[in-house]
């Protein structure tokens, strides 16, 4: 029951964004732009990357304030990322990075390196910890974007085969 409670509310989220891309089309850009974000994220929870991905990225030409951008390239990486895109990925976290660093927002900049260093992980050729970031993320907040940015540096140590300092990484994570 629940499963269909949520398949339900999605499909009405859905239908609402559409509808309200439609109601943009032709009127303010930035109107515009901020429906395709919310059908965009729709298909991101929705799972469809694909079409997250190509509206985030409509959206993205349309959003003309740094902090919407700011979102949207936030949103955009994550979908690259699940839909394989690795590269793209790491542009638009690093876009991001650069929004997030310029607006002043911890958390976004956060973000940004957990997307980035995800995407770094996922990469044929992962980079090395960033011991720096590992340091700094012990004043993070919220606790659960230093875990996730501890993890995405677990990750990379395990890729480069440093199980020992994988493990550490894991163990300050949680």
């Amino acid at each position: 029951a629940m499963q269909r409670s949520r398949a339900g509310d999605l499909l009405g989220h859905g239908q609402a964004a559409e509808e309200g891309v439609a109601w943009a089309q032709g009127r303010d850009p930035a109107l515009l732009g901020r429906a395709l974000h919310v059908m965009a994220h729709q298909r991101y929870i929705s799972e469809d990357y694909k079409s997250a991905v190509e509206l985030a990225s409509k959206a993205l030409a349309l959003r003309d304030r740094p902090d919407t951008r700011l979102s949207t390239d936030l949103l955009l990486a994550s979908a690259q990322l699940d839909l394989g895109e690795v590269e793209e990925a790491g542009l638009s976290a690093g876009r991001a990075l650069k929004l997030a660093r310029e607006l002043g927002h911890e958390h976004y900049e956060a973000r940004a390196e957990w997307l980035i260093r995800k995407a770094l992980a996922q990469s044929p050729q992962p980079a090395p910890v960033d011991q720096a970031l590992v340091e700094a993320s012990s004043e993070l907040e919220p606790l659960y974007m230093r875990g996730l940015l501890l993890m995405a540096e677990a990750t990379l140590a395990w890729r480069g085969e440093r199980l020992h300092q994988a493990h550490g990484l894991l163990q300050r994570a949680i």
